[in-house]
C-alpha cells in the first residue's frame, strides 16, 4: 500500500493518491509481479481527474502467461499476413490495457448522475474506504480460490 502526500500553503499536507497494490509470485523469493491495483487519486478540483475515482486497474490477468503478440499470431497463422495486407494494424505494448481505470463506485443508476468522481469527505473516509477495499480484495481472493478448487 502506498500513500503519497501533497504538500500545500501553510505547512499542511494533504492525501494525494492512495494506491493498493496485489502482487503475486513465489513466497520464497522478493521477485513478485503487480496484477491488480485499486487507487484513488485525490485532485484539487473535481474536472481534474479525467477518469473514476477511485477506481481499479487490472494489469495482468493471475496465473495467466502473456498473450502473444499480433506479430507472434501473423507468423504463426499461415495466410493471415496477406489477409491484412492494407493497412496493417498499429501494435500496443502488451501492457497497454493496464492503463485502464474501471470505475469502482459511481452514481450512474442517478439522474442527475454526479459522475464518476468521488470525494473523500475526511480521514475516517480514508481509513473505511482502505479497509473496505482491502476487505474486499480478500474476500475475492478466498472466492478464487474456492472456484479454482471445485
Amino acid at each position: 500500500m502506498a500513500i503519497d502526500l501533497h504538500f500545500i500553503a501553510d505547512r499542511c499536507w494533504r492525501v494525494n493518491h492512495i494506491s493498493i497494490g496485489l502482487l503475486q509470485g513465489d513466497p520464497s523469493t522478493t521477485l513478485k509481479e503487480q496484477v491488480l491495483r485499486a487507487e484513488w487519486q485525490i485532485h484539487e478540483a473535481t474536472d481534474d481527474s479525467g477518469h473514476a475515482q477511485p477506481h481499479w486497474h487490472v494489469l495482468r490477468a493471475a496465473g495467466i502467461e502473456e498473450l502473444p503478440t499480433f506479430d507472434e499470431v501473423m507468423e504463426a497463422t499461415p495466410g493471415f499476413e496477406e489477409f491484412l495486407a492494407e493497412p496493417q494494424p498499429k501494435a500496443t505494448g502488451g501492457g497497454a490495457f493496464g492503463h485502464f481505470h474501471y470505475a469502482m463506485v459511481t452514481d450512474w443508476h442517478r439522474t442527475p448522475s454526479t459522475g464518476p468522481y468521488q470525494v473523500l469527505a475526511d480521514e475516517a473516509a480514508l481509513v473505511t474506504w482502505l479497509e473496505g477495499c482491502v476487505r474486499y480484495i480478500c474476500h475475492q481472493l478466498t472466492h478464487v480460490d474456492r472456484k479454482a478448487g471445485s
